[in-house]
């Protein structure tokens, strides 16, 4: 009997009972993945959460037994920048793309223009370094993919032999959604009719699945739901 394919998923994120982004999407791969192929999950800074059919490792040491196990290391983020030595390994890399952090960098010290110039010169190595070795690249979005696509040609991934291989370039760059819970969420305290007075059982709630950051538009979705609101009591 073929034994099955042995995937390794790290993620650069603290994994355990509140994630954030990245830890989240490496959890939903991995579940989902754990269908098709033996899964492990590990982080390179640390934490560990529990998943039927995955094993989770402890990460953040040393990451070298968990990749020579392995036949595919699926990573993100600054992983690789954290451990350079990936770069010289034989296995199998697919690069997750669905983080655009070289963009987040224009935006983090905007005020102070030498340390934004350093980040974000940074943050392309990190990139260029993912992009030359890996075999393979995922992105969330077919808008993102069409950003990765002129990246990747930039650095010569998108070359006569790949394209001649597969013209829609979907061997080498593909969408795999973000990933949610197929559970749907179950409530845990009080209610928000609890918390907000104001808001009562039939009033519609909008809920914004993150934090605010620089790079990103929050005043658009006020206003596009006060927009809404505004349309719905004229009907």
């Amino acid at each position: 009997m073929t034994p099955s394919p042995r995937l390794l998923v790290l993620t650069d994120d603290v994994l355990g009972d509140r994630m954030a982004g990245p830890a989240i999407r490496a959890v939903e791969l991995a579940r989902t993945l754990a269908t098709d192929v033996e899964v492990t999950l590990a982080s390179a800074v640390g934490g560990r959460v529990d998943i039927d059919g995955v094993t989770c490792a402890d990460g953040g040491a040393d990451l070298r037994p968990l990749v020579g196990a392995a036949d595919t290391v699926l990573l993100q983020g600054a992983v690789m920048a954290r451990n350079p030595w990936l770069r010289d390994t034989e296995v199998r890399l697919v690069v997750d793309l669905y983080d655009p952090f070289h963009l987040e960098a224009l935006h983090l010290h905007h005020d102070d223009h030498l340390r934004s110039l350093d980040d974000l010169e940074g943050t392309l190595r990190t990139l260029g370094d993912q992009i030359t070795r890996g075999d393979y690249f995922i992105c969330a979005t077919e808008r993102q993919r069409a950003m990765w696509i002129g990246h990747l040609a930039a650095l010569g991934r998108v070359n006569p032999r790949t394209r001649a291989a597969d013209p829609p370039l979907r061997a080498l760059l593909d969408v795999v959604p973000f990933g949610v819970p197929t559970t749907p969420p179950a409530p845990v305290g009080a209610g928000i009719t609890t918390r907000f007075p104001r808001v009562g059982p039939g009033d519609p709630v909008l809920l914004w699945g993150g934090g605010i950051y620089d790079w990103f538009d929050p005043t658009a979705l006020v206003r596009a739901a006060i927009r809404a609101s505004s349309l719905v009591e004229g009907l």
